[in-house]
């Protein structure tokens, strides 16, 4: 009875974060796994969508122990799987802003000298966007260089 319930929890969530249509099939096991440290409780997740589009996730705690922030995760860990273009693209507009902000603030315009200068601005843009490119795809291209030396 208390099983039930807690998979019925489990399934409210899921079918919360997740947004799935009704007659998506969510299935919450509970299994023991052998390790060498000792046997783990785990809880396996499926969901089997009707466009055929099948999920598994396993959670590594006992199925009374899953909490609505552990699907909350797996929901993360799902879109970062499935769209991987969007964190580097992120990160790198974030270092984009963060350094092009900070040179705007200390520098002039190379032309006329004064702060806040459309050329400054741009410049600033562009150098900003140098700096984010290096910090995110630096070591990438120094291991490129090293290898081929």
């Amino acid at each position: 009875m208390v099983a039930d319930d807690i998979n019925d929890r489990i399934t409210e969530w899921i079918r919360a974060y997740f947004r799935l249509p009704d007659d998506t099939e969510i299935i919450v096991d509970g299994s023991k796994e052998g390790h060498p440290m000792g046997p783990s409780e785990q809880t396996a997740i499926t969901l089997y969508t009707p466009s055929s589009h099948d999920l598994s996730f396993i959670v590594r705690k006992p199925t009374d122990r899953v909490s609505e922030r552990d699907i909350k995760r797996l929901r993360w860990l799902y879109l970062r799987r499935r769209y991987p273009f969007i964190a580097p693209v992120l990160r790198f507009v974030g270092w984009w802003f963060g350094f092009a902000g900070l040179y705007a603030m200390t520098a002039a315009c190379p032309c006329c000298g004064q702060i806040g200068c459309p050329v400054g601005a741009s410049g600033a843009g562009v150098v900003g966007g140098i700096l984010a490119l290096v910090l995110q795809n630096g070591s990438t291209l120094m291991n490129r260089i090293k290898r081929k030396s």
